[in-house]
Parts: C-alpha cells; sequence; structure tokens
C-alpha cells in the first residue's frame, strides 16, 4: 500500500514536472525567420515571375509590376532571451522582435542621414498560424521591394 502511494505521489510529480518543462519550452524555442526580398519594377500589368521565385507565384502574380527580379535571402533568429533582430533591406531596416511563439512585430525604419533613422511605419504585429509566410512592401525610387517573411 506505502508503494502505492509513493508510485502515485511521484508519477503526479514527474506530470508537473513534463507540464511546466513544456511550457518553458515554448518561450525557450528560437524562432527564425527567412526575409526573401523581390524587386519590383515598371509599373504596369503583372509581368512574368521568374522561376527562383515560383514559391511566391500566387502573390506575385497580383502584383501591379511587370518587372520582377530576386533581391536575395536572409535569415533572423530570434528567442526569449535574443528577441531583436535587425535586417537591412535596400535603404530600409527592419526591426524583427519576437513577441511569443510564433508571433512577431516589424518595424520598418529609413536612414535619413548618416547614423539617424526614422520609423516609416510600425510595428506591424504578424501571427504566424496556418500561414507560414506574411507579405511586406516597402516604396522604392523605381518601384516597390516586396518582402516574404516566412516562419521557418
Amino acid at each position: 500500500m506505502n508503494c502505492t502511494k509513493f508510485s502515485i505521489s511521484f508519477f503526479i510529480k514527474l506530470l508537473v514536472a513534463m507540464c511546466l518543462g513544456t511550457g518553458c519550452m515554448s518561450s525557450l524555442r528560437a524562432e527564425t525567420i527567412e526575409v526573401h526580398t523581390v524587386l519590383a519594377t515598371e509599373p504596369g500589368k503583372p509581368g512574368t515571375v521568374p522561376s527562383e521565385l515560383a514559391k511566391f507565384k500566387a502573390a506575385l502574380s497580383a502584383c501591379p509590376f511587370g518587372k520582377l527580379a530576386n533581391g536575395g535571402v536572409q535569415t533572423v533568429t530570434v528567442t526569449a532571451a535574443s528577441p531583436k533582430a535587425v535586417v537591412q533591406v535596400g535603404s530600409f531596416s527592419l526591426e524583427v522582435s519576437r513577441q511569443g511563439a510564433a508571433k512577431i512585430d516589424v518595424t520598418v525604419k529609413e536612414a535619413v542621414k548618416k547614423d539617424v533613422t526614422k520609423t516609416v511605419f510600425g510595428p506591424i504585429t504578424y501571427q504566424f498560424t496556418k500561414e507560414k509566410t506574411k507579405q511586406l512592401e516597402l516604396p522604392t525610387l523605381k518601384g516597390a521591394s516586396i518582402v516574404f517573411l516566412t516562419l521557418e
């Protein structure tokens, strides 16, 4: 009988420890975000989507630009211990801040002078639930930089 009480007590403590551990793991988990930039120029009817941008074809086929080019891919990792990261996209800086599991804020800043930036807009909160990719469009002198944020 004494062994049974010990087993039940041990089992309950183990169960509580596992639940607490799972809760802590989600806050410690790193969020890796792929930042893929598409350079869009020549306003007009949508043009051909290059093969290296095929995974964004649905979104880009509705884009009001005739010429699309790959602007490059970057990745950032944010955690509870290190919740902010900065990505440079042309003259813009995207400050990515982790708000929780699969939830980030993006603040867009632009360089005005050397070592001087101004906030263009944001923070914009993105909750990555079913959709793993979010889109952001940044105006440029020749068109736009279309930024796809993908939670890996």
